[in-house]
């Protein structure tokens, strides 16, 4: 089985499958960096499994994101979409990961 990391777009899906001599994975992330494409088309080009990750995940951030909120008095940045980087920053990831280039090591 092969899992290639987000392939960003229909050519080059079909090129991996092309290429590759193996059941092949495919990961889709709501607003991530590969297309959405038919499921039926996939499984032509030799996808043996699918995932959709971000939808539950989704469906369980649309429910709570709103429900804090409204503990705090505040309107919901996104309610009932996933939206990876709002999700992410949600816990600060921006802030994080700010913090990881200013002290990193790399490049000196």
């Amino acid at each position: 089985m092969l899992f290639v990391e987000a392939p960003q777009s229909v050519p080059e899906i079909e090129r991996i499958a092309a290429e590759v001599k193996a059941p092949l994975l495919l990961n889709i992330v709501p607003g991530g960096l590969t297309p959405v494409v038919d499921h039926a088309r996939l499984a032509e080009l030799g996808y043996r499994i699918v995932i959709h990750p971000g939808v539950g995940l989704g469906a369980v951030v649309g429910a709570l994101v709103p429900a804090y909120q409204a503990l705090r008095g505040r309107t919901p940045a996104f309610a009932g979409t996933f939206e990876p980087k709002e999700f992410f920053d949600l816990f600060g990831l921006s802030e994080w990961n700010a913090l990881g280039q200013r002290y990193s090591r790399e490049g000196e």
